[in-house]
């Protein structure tokens, strides 16, 4: 945790190896950062860095193979909106986890079957779905966030790779795009 006038460290605490991922809670008191190395998520106490929860990220892939799997993002979704929750890519196992930060015992709601090597994603406008770029099967797949269930696969060509995503709202159209990491190519969504 970093002093933004001096820059000066203040906190510091060690969650794993490989850190990957990191998001807070809208109400600035839950923090949830993500590790490749070992395979967790842990939800730390965003004033002290004190670790509330550890969750080990061990879940059943497509193929239904128990994997130790990587974190490949998480997002906060406002609670305003959606929320309140966090929202967790699962790698290899191919799975979102929904996150509720506003309950102490950080309960998890799971959509399995999501995708293959799961990466980037980002939420609409609205925080009410999550797409998330599924790299071996070229697709972007969109979840509802509330229901958590997968409501469309996109097709996007080689390798989908939106990094935080884009998405915006013209004439009364919401859209989302995605590069192509694998080919000079985008693909945009209504």
């Amino acid at each position: 945790k970093i002093h933004l006038y001096s820059f000066e460290p203040v906190r510091k605490v060690r969650i794993g190896l490989d850190a990957r991922s990191i998001a807070i809670s809208d109400d600035g008191r839950t923090l949830i950062a993500a590790n490749y190395v070992p395979a967790t998520a842990v939800l730390l106490d965003a004033e002290t860095l004190e670790p509330l929860k550890v969750l080990a990220t061990v879940a059943v892939n497509p193929e239904g193979e128990t994997v130790e799997s990587r974190v490949a993002t998480i997002l906060d979704v406002s609670p305003e909106l959606v929320g309140p929750y966090f929202v967790v890519g699962l790698k290899e196992a191919g799975q979102v986890w929904r996150i509720d930060w506003s309950d102490p015992s950080f309960p998890v709601t799971t959509v399995h079957d999501v995708g293959h090597i799961l990466h980037d994603g980002f939420l609409s406008p609205d925080n009410k779905t999550f797409y998330l770029a599924s790299q071996t099967d070229d697709w972007m797949a969109a979840i509802d966030v509330e229901s958590m269930t997968v409501i469309e696969r996109i097709p996007t060509g080689d390798t989908p790779h939106p990094g935080s995503g884009a998405a915006w709202e013209f004439d009364g159209t919401e859209y989302g795009a995605t590069v192509h990491a694998g080919e000079g190519l985008a693909t945009i969504w209504d």
